[in-house]
């Protein structure tokens, strides 16, 4: 795939699901799953790919998820 979304990690809404945007803040994703540990990026890497597999798109940090989007469309920003 020749354009990836890139992504950071914003924090958690109010069901612990792991909310990440776009640089820009006008693209919201979120996790289906719960997080493990409130601090992502202390996470183990297994349990940080794992989120980025369950993202789904949003409408804002405090939406409810959308369609997934793949995980190769994806790229994380530490």
């Amino acid at each position: 795939m020749s354009s990836r979304i890139p992504v950071h990690f914003m924090g958690m809404d109010g069901w612990d699901r792991a909310v990440f945007a776009t640089p820009d803040r006008r693209r919201f994703f979120k996790s289906v799953e719960l997080m493990p540990h409130p601090d992502f990026h202390s996470l183990p890497e297994s349990d940080r790919e794992a989120l980025l597999r369950s993202l789904h798109d949003t409408d804002g940090p405090d939406g409810e998820p959308g369609w997934p989007v793949p995980r190769e469309a994806v790229q994380w920003l530490p």
